[in-house]
């Protein structure tokens, strides 16, 4: 873990946090994202574009670009930590990753690609915003069943 995280960070912060922050996370990984989705949905629901799709479509990328920014910063913040070891407790390393790879990353762009405001029904937005976020929670939960493991012997081992 610890070899695998020091050459995580020399590649993140290899670049200045501006780059990594507004353009490696946003534009390369969370905008694709959203355009993937945007595309399943044209797809599966046989919607012809139209100006309210493309409208929806730039309002969509555009939250999702913000989104990716805080995931960035918290991300960058999150390696950085790790790496000068600034966690004492597995719980607060644990908690930092629910909030960045579930709630904000899978929960949050989730729910942004599945709203559609001015068409859908107040209860079915009222159920993606509830949903999507629990399911990113349960998302990051299970992930770290598998990888928190790992975590905890860094802890140990660089203490």
């Amino acid at each position: 873990m610890s070899k695998n995280l020091s050459q995580r960070w020399d590649e993140i912060s290899g670049k200045p946090k501006g780059a990594y922050v507004f353009f490696k996370v946003p534009l390369l990984r969370m905008v694709p994202l959203m355009l993937v989705l945007t595309v399943a949905d044209i797809i599966l629901w046989g919607e012809l574009p139209d100006m309210r799709l493309a409208v929806m479509s730039v309002i969509k990328i555009v939250s999702v670009y913000i989104v990716g920014v805080i995931v960035g910063n918290l991300e960058w913040t999150f390696f950085k930590n790790l790496c000068e070891k600034n966690f004492i407790k597995l719980t607060q390393i644990r908690n930092q990753y629910v909030l960045i790879y579930g709630f904000l990353m899978f929960g949050l762009t989730i729910m942004i690609s599945q709203l559609d405001i001015p068409i859908m029904s107040v209860n079915l937005a009222v159920c993606y915003i509830i949903v999507c976020p629990l399911a990113g929670l349960m998302y990051a939960g299970l992930m770290w069943l598998m990888i928190g493991k790992g975590y905890a012997k860094y802890l140990k081992s660089e203490s």
